[in-house]
C-alpha cells in the first residue's frame, strides 16, 4: 500500500495551469486547494476530496445507538463531531501539521461535500443529509458524492442557497 499524499493538498501550480488560466476559451477558471472553502450567497461551503476517507471510516468501530447508521452517514458525523475533516491518525493519512489549521471544521459550515471514490461503480454511492448536533443550531447539510460513473453519469448537485441536494444523471435515456 502506498503511503497516500500529505493532506491538506495545495492548489495545481500556476507553472502547469497557466495556458489554461490565460485562455480566452475558459474564463474564471480556478484551480482551488483540497480542502475549498466557499461563501456562497453568505454560507459556507467546504468541498473536500479524499477517496478513502469513507473506508477508513467504514473499518472503524461503531458502539452505542450510532450502530445502525451507514458508513456515510457515520463519515459525516464523525467529520463534523470531531471538527476536524481528517479525523484519523497520522500513520493513515498524513498532514501538514503547519497546514492542519485548514482542516478544522470550526465553525461548522452550512455545507460539507464530500467526494469519494466508493468501491461498487457509480449509482447508489451517493448520499445527502442534514446533520446538527445541537437541534439549537441550524447544522450543516451534508453531500457525499460517490464515484463519478462513465457509465451511468449519476451524480449530486448541492445548491446552496437552499441548501437542498439533487440526484441527477448526464445522458439519461
Amino acid at each position: 500500500d502506498p503511503t497516500p499524499s500529505p493532506l491538506p493538498q495545495l492548489p495545481i501550480p500556476k507553472y502547469f495551469t497557466s495556458q489554461l488560466l490565460n485562455s480566452p476559451h475558459v474564463p474564471n477558471v480556478h484551480f482551488a486547494s483540497n480542502p475549498c472553502r466557499l461563501k456562497f450567497h453568505g454560507k459556507e461551503v467546504v468541498i473536500y476530496n479524499n477517496p478513502g476517507l469513507t473506508q477508513m471510516l467504514a473499518k472503524s468501530k461503531v458502539t452505542g445507538e450510532d450502530r445502525t447508521v451507514g458508513s456515510v452517514e457515520h463519515t459525516f458525523k464523525t467529520v463534523l463531531d470531531q471538527g476536524h475533516l481528517c479525523p484519523v491518525d497520522s500513520s493513515v493519512q498524513p498532514v501538514y501539521w503547519n497546514l492542519d489549521n485548514q482542516l478544522h471544521l470550526s465553525p461548522p459550515p452550512t455545507g460539507l461535500i464530500l467526494g469519494s471514490n466508493t468501491s461498487g461503480g457509480g449509482g447508489g454511492n451517493e448520499a445527502a443529509m442534514h446533520y446538527s448536533p445541537d437541534e439549537n443550531k441550524e447544522g450543516t447539510y451534508c453531500v457525499e458524492t460517490g464515484r463519478f460513473d462513465f457509465q451511468d453519469g449519476e451524480f449530486v448537485c448541492y445548491y446552496p442557497e437552499t441548501g437542498e441536494a439533487e440526484f441527477s444523471a448526464v445522458g439519461s435515456s
